[in-house]
């Protein structure tokens, strides 16, 4: 007997793998618009790129049309113990259409390449957390088909059980009676991300790492240290950042 998606949880395994043929039927959808799109149209490719992720959400969460899918402006992702790892920038409608003109605008003119378009999508996913659940798994999707777009290989099952997350552990068995926890690598990103903006904001490697510390704090911590040492309003900088690590950081630091 199938169970009823509408009855699970849409962050558990079982749920990721049924919807498996729903999400990898709204990829392959998203894939061919994609690819019909000509590179020089820059109001149908960010038209584009905004719609798909709300209907890449509702294909990952199973919501319908009637379904509210947005995340609060006060949203906050926490760890164990309530730490927060990140806040939505306050107004992320503005700071989307400004971002994504700035992203496709430099991939026309060839100042980045296919690759690094997918990647600055991928953390405007990340970093607006746009939607209640399931944002990991709309940048997976968007980093995915914008790789692929000229490429002769089609979308496969397999890389979209990858985007779902499927075979991800979150608990590893390392022998024994020893185990550890898998930890999420936009974190890891993100944290380095941090780092790297504080140089790119004019301190030396040696305030960044010793004196602020911000290769060991978590991001929304990090850019409030970071906010303090250099006189920005945490806001105004966390817009900054997210302009930093979506267009202007080549990103060479970070592994994907």
């Amino acid at each position: 007997m199938v169970t009823e998606l509408s009855s699970l949880d849409p962050d558990t395994k079982k749920y990721r793998e049924q919807s498996l043929s729903v999400v990898y039927s709204v990829l392959q959808e998203k894939f061919t618009e994609l690819r019909r799109i000509e590179k020089k149209n820059k109001e149908q490719i960010i038209l584009f790129l905004k719609s798909s992720s709300d209907d890449i959400n509702r294909a990952v969460v199973g919501a319908s049309e009637q379904v509210d899918i947005y995340s609060s402006p006060d949203v906050a992702i926490v760890q164990a113990g309530n730490e927060i790892l990140w806040k939505k920038p306050k107004n992320i409608v503005k700071l989307e259409e400004e971002i994504l003109d700035a992203l496709v605008t430099k991939w026309q003119t060839g100042d980045i390449d296919q690759t690094r378009l997918s990647q600055g999508v991928y953390f405007l996913e990340t970093l607006l957390h746009k939607y209640k659940n399931g944002n990991g798994r709309v940048a997976r999707s968007m980093k995915t088909i914008i790789d692929l777009r000229d490429k002769t290989t089609e979308l496969t099952e397999d890389e979209t059980r990858t985007v779902l997350a499927i075979e991800r552990k979150v608990l590893i068995h390392r022998g024994g009676n020893l185990f550890e926890f898998s930890i999420n690598p936009d974190f890891e990103r993100l944290v380095l991300g941090v780092a790297y903006f504080g140089i790119h904001k004019g301190l030396s490697l040696e305030q960044v790492t010793e004196e602020l510390k911000l290769n060991g704090k978590v991001p929304e911590k990090g850019l409030e240290a970071l906010s303090s040492k250099i006189g920005i309003p945490t806001d105004q900088l966390k817009d900054e950042f997210v302009k930093f690590m979506v267009v202007d950081s080549n990103l060479d630091w970070c592994n994907f």
